[in-house]
């Protein structure tokens, strides 16, 4: 789940704005691809399924983020373009 520490903040100009909006926007992306290797190391060290269980359910819930995130940037595109 987001927390507003995980949203970007527009503290300035447009240019600040986007930088952040990058900046976390990557560091999802790289959040979504650490759990995928955890979850791979896991089933080939036979970890625990109830570890492997929780790794999956995080890693849902980050992609779901990814795909909120991108449906408001798409969002947000389409209204600057409109201006």
């Amino acid at each position: 789940m987001q927390t507003q520490q995980d949203l970007p903040s527009y503290s300035g100009d447009g240019n600040d704005l986007i930088h952040q909006v990058s900046k976390h926007w990557f560091r999802i992306l790289e959040k979504h691809r650490e759990l995928d290797r955890t979850i791979q190391d896991s089933y080939e060290h036979y970890a625990n399924d109830l570890k492997i269980k929780e790794l999956k359910a995080q890693k849902l819930r980050v992609k779901d983020e990814i795909e909120r995130y991108r449906f408001d940037l798409e969002n947000l595109a389409k209204r600057i373009s409109k201006s």
